[in-house]
């Protein structure tokens, strides 16, 4: 699957992700980065390739017309836009009425992250660390034990054979300005 990483302090967003794109037995480098921005926002998608894809070309709303607040707007205005882009494409399945999807996002918009759930659920953690992917509980734990990104990526990507590839790191102002 992937490793994707962000973390959230009062000096911005930073992400990081490695780039190995695993389809059974085939494991290759991704030309396109998992993590992303569309609209203004930076979407880190761990999971299905389609996914990324689709939420990479979706007509998504401006943040600008979040007013001020933007957890009321990534709830109420992005998540459904996101899921009909997604069901338009047939990427979301129901499940005794319950709508999922193959992937875990990471979201980055107006510096606050958001973790949006495989059942599209929104969350935000109080440590403001998240991590998504085959590989998480291994940068997780690196996190946790005082390792930068990078370093949490590396530990990942040497105990999850889903993580790897080129490892990248880069913070909310450089990813907005690509």
């Amino acid at each position: 699957m992937t490793t994707i990483i962000a973390i959230e302090t009062d000096e911005g967003l930073t992400f990081g992700w490695d780039s190995q794109i695993t389809a059974g037995w085939h494991i290759y480098e991704g030309e396109m980065p998992k993590v992303f921005t569309n609209n203004g926002i930076i979407f880190g998608v761990a999971g299905a390739v389609l996914d990324a894809s689709v939420i990479r070309q979706a007509n998504l709303p401006s943040p600008d017309d979040a007013g001020w607040d933007i957890d009321k707007w990534v709830t109420n205005k992005l998540v459904p836009a996101l899921t009909d882009a997604l069901s338009k494409r047939g990427a979301l399945t129901t499940t005794s009425g319950k709508i999922e999807t193959d992937s875990h996002l990471l979201i980055g918009v107006r510096g606050r992250l958001y973790k949006v759930g495989g059942d599209l659920n929104v969350l935000r953690r109080a440590d403001r660390t998240y991590v998504v992917g085959s590989g998480c509980e291994f940068a997780r734990g690196a996190l946790s034990a005082g390792a930068t990104i990078l370093k949490a990526l590396e530990i990942a990507a040497q105990h999850d054979m889903a993580t790897g590839g080129t490892l990248h790191v880069h913070t909310e102002k450089e990813l907005v300005a690509a």
